[in-house]
């Protein structure tokens, strides 16, 4: 079998006991990988269940590679994460970068499948095909950073193989439905919710690697493969330097923020505007002014010649430099124009582990909420309006812990807020099936609307095709 390892790790978290499971060349044709195979074993895995919810303990979540993961190819690390979602009905999809798929063909798997719940707080160890049920109750509460920083050290001590660590923050401890998933401190399955389920698993962290790999056919075509996109892409960065690629290239998609101002299609307060207005702002997003104040070095994921990911120049301590989607949703979407203060945001979301998008359209919809007065600023003795940036970092940190009455409400996700909070309030709403909108607006992107809807993640700008109004060779 040629690019699979032909192995599923199952493990049963209320038993706390695992199997390896085999799959022959003719399954991983069938389902090559990725979503579908991660789809597949969920099905196996829920197709005798009934009443399945998102923090039953039958609900599985499945981490499965691609084909060429460990490959070294531009794209092909791409983690793949599924699980019924506590944020939207039916089955969720996240992605993230880094190293974890490779490092997951590393210890000698395709796949991971979680199932059953601990009675404690857990990390697992997995480590070429062996497997330990590691203690997580002094790390319970802590923000995923330092979790990783400690594992990584205890793991680093003890040998010297590549692995790589997926962690929860207090948000998935919590069950907050926006909850994500960090993999090491810069990569983030974002949307679904999906960190929740292992919140409610007790899985606070996986740490995962080894030193097999996989065997290509055609070793020697895959790397051909990789070459000849990376001569592409030069060719393209050099016919278009300040196209959609050269951004990537050197502003990761940080720099998206001026292009999305010129195209009208940056969301201005929940919405409701597609540019901003004020100069000042607009000046601080230019991209002479970002990479003097903002964009760190290159931290690209393997083999990957975009390298988009980059460090934080403002803030060595923060995980990574914040992404587009995390900038607009938490910044002119919430009426704020200070590039830093965006970022607090983003990085207070990162290390608490939610999803900056949705989080972003649950502040933006109650401060349209409380600006058009649907609701009544007695009923809890809070209010926040546009550009309130103090009370938005107040209203994360609460979310999070699920500390007081607004903050728990919207815990449990938009559904269950616009009951709660009265149906005066759905006018205010930018969601699609209870996930939060991307920062591409369909008004100026009338395609991506329609895959808002009906693609295979409602609300997931990542599984559909987007208008080209950012095309370049």
């Amino acid at each position: 079998m040629h690019g699979f390892m032909g192995k599923i790790l199952w493990v049963n978290l209320s038993e706390k006991k695992i199997k390896i499971l085999t799959r022959d060349e003719a399954y991983y044709k069938k389902y090559l990988g990725g979503s579908f195979l991660a789809a597949r074993l969920f099905e196996e895995q829920t197709k005798r269940q009934n009443n399945l919810t998102p923090f039953s303990k039958q609900n599985p979540i499945v981490f499965a590679t691609g084909p060429l993961a460990g490959g070294g190819v531009c794209g092909a690390t791409r983690l793949n994460i599924l699980s019924l979602s506590p944020e939207t009905p039916g089955i969720f999809t996240s992605q993230a970068g880094g190293e974890f798929g490779p490092d997951m063909k590393r210890a000698g798997f395709d796949a991971l499948v979680i199932t059953g719940k601990s009675d404690r707080p857990i990390w697992l160890n997995i480590n070429n095909e062996s497997v330990s049920f590691e203690d997580a109750g002094k790390w319970w509460g802590e923000d995923r950073v330092t979790v990783y920083q400690q594992i990584s050290n205890q793991i680093s001590r003890k040998t010297d193989k590549k692995h790589s660590i997926a962690t929860i923050g207090p948000a998935g401890e919590n069950q907050v439905t926006t909850a994500n998933i960090m993999f090491e401190p810069e990569h983030y399955a974002g949307r679904g919710g999906l960190g929740a389920v292992l919140g409610a698993k007790k899985v606070k962290a996986i740490c995962i690697g080894g030193n097999q790999k996989p065997v290509f056919k055609y070793p020697d075509q895959v790397k051909d493969v990789n070459k000849a996109g990376a001569q592409r892409f030069k060719q393209g960065l050099e016919s278009n330097p300040t196209g959609f690629l050269g951004i990537l290239r050197q502003y990761g998609t940080f720099g998206l923020l001026a292009l999305n101002q010129d195209a009208g299609n940056i969301p201005v307060k929940n919405f409701n505007r597609s540019y901003i207005e004020d100069q000042n702002a607009i000046q601080e997003m230019a991209h002479f002014n970002i990479k003097e104040k903002f964009v760190g070095k290159m931290t690209p994921c393997k083999g990957c010649y975009v390298a988009c990911k980059k460090q934080s120049k403002e803030n060595s301590e923060h995980t990574a430099l914040a992404e587009y989607e995390s900038m607009a949703l938490l910044g002119p979407n919430l009426g704020i124009t200070s590039l830093s203060e965006a970022v607090k945001l983003c990085e207070l979301c990162n290390r608490l582990g939610m999803d900056t998008i949705t989080v972003g359209n649950q502040i933006a919809f109650l401060m349209d909420c409380y600006e058009n007065g649907a609701i009544d600023e007695d009923r809890f003795s809070f209010s926040i309006r546009f550009g309130e940036s103090q009370k938005a970092y107040a209203l994360i940190e609460s979310i999070a812990n699920r500390d007081g009455e607004v903050a728990d409400i919207m815990a449990q996700g938009i559904e269950a807020a616009c009951q709660a909070l009265g149906e005066q309030t759905r006018p205010y709403l930018r969601f699609f099936k209870g996930v939060g909108t991307p920062a591409h607006l369909p008004k100026t992107k009338p395609g991506i609307g329609f895959g808002y809807h009906h693609g295979p993640n409602p609300g997931d700008h990542m599984k559909l095709e987007h208008d080209w109004i950012a095309a370049s060779p």
